[in-house]
């Protein structure tokens, strides 16, 4: 079966290749690039870009669809609207994290990132930086950080957008926009969002029994508002509100045959900023409130009825300096206040943390090099001053682009792994090593760039890697058990026949291993659970006549999920089409799509004892009026 399905998948997929290879009539779907505050080219690094047409498919989706387009991360999903965290290049859960405005939005209670609960309809021009960003945004960066953006910048005119889609298994969704440009300084837009779905497909449990799932319901609803202004010569400020609140019903497992939990969560996020610029510098303030609510209350478990609370004030001051052609000379000095509170904490402290962040970049006038250092001093809750340096390069060289970084990173226990009652260890030390990668860029001379190779080698050492354990109590606690070290590469190859027909193979490779200190022990080195050491997707795009399709086709390794590797998830293939038609009618922009996931009905799991849905169908529509 598994062979005629890989047959099935390749025939398909040479089948759409030559006749869309066949039409010369085909339309391009116009890039936008947009590019908000912080989020620009550094050398040295990869940037995840979702182009045009995959923004386009994107666009009814949670940022975890968007990420999952690089095989360099893995998603770890419970389900439709449950919790999805992320691994990448062969990282933690914890070891990245989301930005907006600049400000790290990583909650420091639970210390991980929800992609499953941030849509894409609020931030549609978001962006992943992948490798080490901790030199730049602190803990939780040591994989990477995704740029949350709302595409403010992009704003012409006055406008209104709606969209909705509905789809298998009770799943569907609205939202609604608005956005306008107030003479030449002042734009806004804001936009309201709600996602609901049943999600009570069939699946077969452990005991052979099939049946639908039950209690899997979620529903989620939000409101985001930014919006800018000049107030004199050189000047900005903005305010970004985003409001969001969601309800989870909690499935049985493959294990259970019932479940009665449920999560309540609810995000309000307030920012502001400052920019004032001169002839050769710039400068300006940042500064936020992050509020994160979570109740969680499951009868099953003695009538558990737990709250937590994290509050947060965030606080930046910058500066960006070009005292000659090629130098630049920038600084940071950051300030956050924490606040949480939790019924099973253990009389938790409020926190000051406090940052420097000096960087100096000089690309050599007639030199194709780009060079950069950079220095962050963060203090840890003890006061504990920590040193993290960082630096990259860039070559150019005709068609080739050579780049490289090296950085050291950091990242804080959570508050459930020093406060939690039971179990908490207040005395877990930070996660902490060294990160370096090295890779190339090729374009073909031709000036459509016909065929593009890019291809990037990491390497990543965790010291005091942080693993909870089952202690002689009865009760599971934290703990710096071992050392994990990543070796590894991530690689795209694109090609394009024609001008709007691409073909893009992707490809990431994670050998992560654990280092024991007793080297005779079963888990050294072994591979760390959750981490497939291969990953790999091909996707074929194409535009003809109005019409915009995208067949996409994943695979998964196998997937360890014991630490001595005695258990596995199998490795899952699955083929997703994409077809969307645009149109104009008396001035208003439609666009109308159909989405089917898992063609062949494959059934998977990504985390043990969890199952995913089978095939899938979506139909949805766009409105937009200029």
């Amino acid at each position: 079966m598994t062979s005629l399905r890989l047959s099935a998948i390749l025939f398909v997929f040479l089948s759409v290749l030559s006749t869309l290879h066949g039409q010369d009539t085909l339309l391009f779907i116009p890039t936008v690039d947009v590019i908000d505050d912080r989020v620009r080219h550094i050398p040295g690094q990869v940037v995840h870009v979702p182009d045009s047409l995959d923004r386009l498919f994107l666009t009814a989706g949670q940022l975890d669809d968007q990420l999952r387009l690089y095989p360099a991360n893995h998603l770890r999903s419970y389900g439709p609207g449950r919790l999805a965290t992320l691994s990448s290049r062969g990282s933690g859960p914890g070891q990245q994290t989301v930005t907006l405005n600049g400000l790290n939005l990583v909650n420091p209670l639970w210390g991980l990132v929800d992609y499953s609960q941030i849509p894409l309809f609020f931030f549609p021009a978001s962006r992943q930086l992948a490798g080490d960003q901790t030199s730049r945004i602190g803990t939780a960066g040591a994989a990477g950080v995704t740029a949350l953006q709302t595409g403010l910048n992009s704003v012409s005119g006055s406008g209104l957008e709606a969209q909705t889609e509905v789809g298998s298994f009770g799943s569907r969704q609205i939202g609604l926009g608005a956005h306008m440009l107030v003479g030449e300084h002042t734009r806004a837009l804001v936009r309201l969002h709600h996602q609901a779905a049943d999600n009570d497909y069939p699946y077969t449990n452990l005991f052979g029994q099939t049946n639908r799932l039950p209690h899997a319901s979620f529903q989620q609803q939000g409101v985001l508002l930014d919006a800018t202004t000049s107030p004199g010569k050189h000047q900005e400020i903005g305010v970004t509100a985003w409001w969001q609140a969601g309800r989870r019903n909690i499935p049985p497992t493959l294990v259970q045959d019932r479940s009665e939990a449920v999560q309540e969560d609810l995000t309000a996020r307030l920012l502001l900023r400052y920019q004032v610029h001169g002839a050769n510098w710039v400068g300006g303030i940042r500064t936020g409130y992050l509020d994160d609510r979570l109740h969680y209350v499951d009868p099953a478990l003695g009538d558990l009825d737990d709250r937590t609370r994290s509050s947060q004030v965030a606080s930046q001051v910058w500066a960006a300096w070009t005292p000659a052609h090629g130098h630049q000379l920038s600084t940071e000095i950051g300030h956050r206040f924490i606040h949480g509170s939790s019924d099973n904490y253990t009389d938790p402290p409020d926190e000051h943390r406090y940052h420097l962040l000096v960087r100096y970049g000089w690309a050599p006038q007639g030199t194709s090099w780009n060079l950069w250092i950079a220095h962050r001093s963060e203090t840890t809750p003890e006061d504990q001053a920590w040193s993290i340096p960082a630096a990259g390069a860039e070559y150019r060289l005709d068609q080739w682009l050579f780049r490289g970084q090296v950085s050291r990173h950091i990242r804080w226990p959570a508050w459930d792994d020093r406060f939690w009652n039971p179990g908490g260890n207040p005395d877990i030390r930070p996660e902490k090593g060294w990160v370096g990668e090295l890779g190339t860029r090729w374009v073909s001379a031709d000036p459509a760039g016909r065929l593009s190779l890019d291809i990037q080698g990491f390497f990543r050492q965790v010291n005091d890697w942080v693993q909870w354990t089952p202690q002689s109590a009865g009760f599971w606690s934290p703990e710096n058990l071992f050392a994990a070290r990543s070796l590894g590469l991530e690689s795209t190859i694109i090609w394009r026949p024609l001008a709007n027909l691409r073909y893009t193979v992707r490809y990431a490779m994670a050998r992560s291993v654990r280092q024991e200190e007793q080297e005779d022990l079963a888990t050294n080195g072994r591979q760390l659970p959750y981490v497939p050491l291969h990953n790999a997707n091909q996707q074929i795009h194409g535009v003809w006549k109005g019409y915009a399709l995208r067949i996409t086709h994943q695979w998964t390794d196998v997937v360890p999920t014991l630490a001595d590797g005695s258990a596995t998830l199998p490795a899952v293939h699955l083929l997703h089409a994409d077809v969307a038609k645009s149109f104009r009618y008396r001035g208003h922009t439609w666009l109308i799509w159909a989405r089917m996931e898992n063609i062949f009905d494959h059934a998977y799991v990504l985390v043990r004892n969890y199952p995913l849905p089978g095939r899938q169908i979506h139909l949805g529509l766009r409105w937009t009026v200029q």
